[in-house]
């Protein structure tokens, strides 16, 4: 894990040396090999001040051929317009903010959520495909996500579901979970076009401090 990688999380919480990607200004004093990284393209003065990647409310893409790091579409995902397409899902985006022995030994975190390219799970993990868990199996896992994606919550919780659908940033950590429409442009013939990968959830590893 490097400085200034970005991860999803189905906590409510940024663990130890992690911020959440909400725009965040940052002082350079105290984080100065990240803004030699980031520099200013997210916001900032460029003297005292950066501002961290804000995914609230939106979805992450590729940059496309010529368009600099930062650059936003011309028409912001409506998080809040829903429709009858496969919808998005609303989980945390978090940063790495600090070099640390830690972060760089114990992971994943539990909780943690990863895009993978292959057609089976790794060990340790589980695909994100809604399944229902028992508490007494997973009580660290439940102690993060409880039952926001389902699940009695007293006996049972179940793991995010995004199958056919494709992650944006909670507007704020505890609105994770919540599912809305998948358009991206107003237009069809607009439509940016998707790559479909597995996204996996840690079901065993480190339990992720708070900052």
């Amino acid at each position: 894990m490097g400085l200034g990688e970005i991860r999803l999380f189905a906590g409510n919480y940024a663990p130890t040396g992690w911020a959440f990607c909400d725009g965040a200004m940052l002082q350079i004093q105290a984080y100065g090999d990240l803004f030699k990284e980031l520099n200013t393209r997210y916001g900032g003065d460029g003297r005292a001040t950066f501002a961290l990647p804000d995914l609230r409310g939106r979805a992450p893409m590729h940059r496309a051929a010529g368009a600099a790091l930062g650059t936003q579409s011309k028409i912001n995902v409506d998080a809040a317009r829903a429709n009858n397409a496969a919808g998005r899902m609303a989980l945390n985006f978090i940063i790495a903010v600090k070099h640390s022995n830690i972060l760089e030994t114990y992971e994943p975190y539990i909780g943690e959520i990863r895009p993978f390219a292959f057609d089976f799970t790794m060990k340790s993990w589980q695909p994100c495909n809604g399944a229902g868990l028992f508490i007494s199996g997973y009580q660290a896992l439940f102690s993060l996500i409880e039952n926001t994606f389902g699940g009695d919550g007293v006996n049972t919780f179940s793991l995010p579901d995004l199958g056919g659908m494709y992650p944006f940033g909670a507007a704020r950590p505890e609105e994770r979970g919540q599912t809305h429409g998948a358009q991206v442009f107003d237009r069809p013939s607009s439509q940016t076009p998707l790559l479909t990968v597995n996204y996996c959830i840690a079901v065993e590893g480190y339990y992720p401090g708070r900052s």
